[in-house]
């Protein structure tokens, strides 16, 4: 027997008696251990910018300068489905060009909560000057007045993450 849920397909063996879930690539989470190290930078100093607590019918922004070129990592959360996305987040530099973007919901990754929780953690290469990090949240499903189950997190976050290794830095482009 085959049984699907919003979060993948569970296959029945009559023989154990047991269900065995295949994850479709829309409920695959990331390694939890990642999220929480990036949430535990929130409040370091390698933290660039922050958007947090975004509520229905917000437009945020978030002014950052950056002045040293490399690479940034960039964790956002989001509300989305195959059709749209509701919650969404992304960068500008001072021209008002988009140089990253909350992503598709095939290029992202469940949040935790309801199925329309993304989460996206991504490395971005930044160059010196002024940039504009964005939040806009629709009418429901936000921080304090979720019509479903909250995400797991709700930050948006651009951060210098020093790395101490190579081994490091290979594994984060891996799973980033």
């Amino acid at each position: 027997m085959w049984l699907g849920t919003d979060n993948g397909l569970n296959i029945f063996d009559p023989r154990t008696e047991k269900f065995e879930r295949v994850v479709s690539n829309d409920a695959r989470p990331y390694p939890s251990k990642l999220v929480n190290d990036m949430e535990k930078l929130i409040v370091s100093p390698q933290r660039v910018g922050v958007i947090d607590s975004v509520r229905n019918n917000e437009d945020r922004t978030v002014e950052i300068e950056i002045g040293t070129a490399g690479t940034y990592y960039v964790m956002a959360v989001g509300e989305g489905d195959r059709v749209s996305r509701a919650d969404f987040s992304w960068i500008e530099n001072d021209v008002k060009d988009t140089v990253w973007s909350f992503p598709a919901l095939r290029e992202s990754y469940y949040a935790g909560g309801a199925p329309k929780n993304r989460i996206k953690i991504q490395a971005v290469t930044l160059q010196p000057g002024k940039y504009k990090l964005r939040y806009k949240a629709d009418d429901s499903h936000a921080f304090g007045s979720w019509n479903a189950d909250a995400p797991n997190v709700t930050a948006f976050l651009v951060l210098r993450w020093y790395s101490q290794t190579m081994k490091d830095r290979r594994n984060r482009s891996r799973i980033c």
